[in-house]
C-alpha cells in the first residue's frame, strides 16, 4: 500500500532536510551484534553501480531474482534479474496513469538519474531524506525494515521542479529487490 505524500514549503538545499532524514534499517542495527546486519558500504557500492548503470546502460548491479519498480510507492512492474539489466525495463508508469508528477508516461527511471550528470551528478547516501523538492516523503513501511540506499539529485537540482530521489531496497543478502522513484511536480 502506498502512503500519501504531503506538500511542504520548498527548500532549495538538500542539506536543509538532512537533520530530518529517516534512518535506515542498517543504522538501526548499527552497533548491534546482529550478524545479519548488512555492511553499509556494500549498500553504497550497489547504489553507485546503479548510478553507473543509469549513465552507461551497462549493469553491474546485483539484482535479486525479482525486483519491484515503484513510482511514489505505487508498483509499476516486477522485473526478473535479467529484465532489470535491460535499461528499457525501467520505463513505465502505474497502470492506467498517463502522467507521473505532471510528466508524460512512460517515465524512465534511468533517464532521470542520467540527466542529473549535466548538473554535477547524483549524490549517493544510506539515508532517505525527508523531502524531495517541495514534496515531503512519507516513508514506506519497507524502508524501516529493509536496508536502503538513496540516490539524490545534486544540490543544484534541489528545487521544486527538478529534484528527485531513488530509493534502492535491499534483501538480506544485499541484492537490490526494489527501487522507488520520487519526484517533485514541475
Amino acid at each position: 500500500m502506498a502512503l500519501p505524500l504531503a506538500m511542504t514549503s520548498c527548500s532549495t538545499n538538500n542539506s536543509d532536510s538532512a537533520a530530518s532524514e529517516q534512518p535506515t534499517a542498517s543504522e538501526a542495527q548499527q552497533g548491534s551484534s546482529d550478524p545479519a546486519a548488512v555492511d553499509r558500504s556494500a549498500l553504497t557500492d550497489q547504489a553507485r553501480r546503479f548510478v553507473a548503470f543509469a549513465r552507461s546502460g551497462d549493469s553491474e548491479v546485483t539484482w535479486a531474482d525479482e525486483v519491484t519498480y515503484r513510482l511514489s510507492g505505487d508498483e509499476v512492474a516486477v522485473l526478473s534479474s535479467t529484465e532489470a539489466d535491460d535499461p528499457e525495463s525501467w520505463e513505465g508508469c502505474v497502470e492506467g496513469q498517463k502522467t507521473f508528477q505532471e510528466r508524460r508516461c512512460p517515465v524512465s527511471l534511468l533517464s532521470v538519474v542520467e540527466a542529473s550528470f549535466a548538473s554535477g551528478g547524483p549524490v549517493v547516501s544510506t539515508r532517505v531524506p525527508a523531502t524531495v523538492g517541495c514534496t515531503r516523503v512519507s516513508a514506506r513501511s519497507s524502508w524501516s525494515v529493509k536496508d536502503v540506499a538513496a540516490v539524490r539529485a545534486p544540490e543544484s537540482m534541489s528545487n521544486c521542479v527538478d529534484d528527485f530521489l531513488v530509493v534502492l531496497e535491499f534483501s538480506a543478502t544485499a541484492t537490490v529487490d526494489g527501487i522507488d522513484l520520487e519526484m517533485t511536480s514541475p
